[in-house]
């Protein structure tokens, strides 16, 4: 989530299909408590509330 949530640029990337996948995750995840802890795959934990609030890509359309 934070700091980015994948590429497109690899030979199967597309950026239609990741942006449908991550609407359905975030509408899913944003549906949580705001101090819900979030662990991705890599980088620092987050929570549910900093995503929704300092999250850059969930800021210009909510899902």
């Amino acid at each position: 989530m934070y700091m980015g949530y994948g590429r497109t640029d690899f030979p199967t990337g597309n950026l239609r299909e990741l942006k449908k996948s991550l609407k359905k995750s975030l509408k899913k995840l944003f549906a949580l408590p705001e101090n819900t802890f979030v662990y991705p795959g890599h980088g620092i934990a987050t929570t549910i509330g900093d995503e929704k609030g300092d999250n850059y890509d969930t800021k210009i359309k909510r899902y």
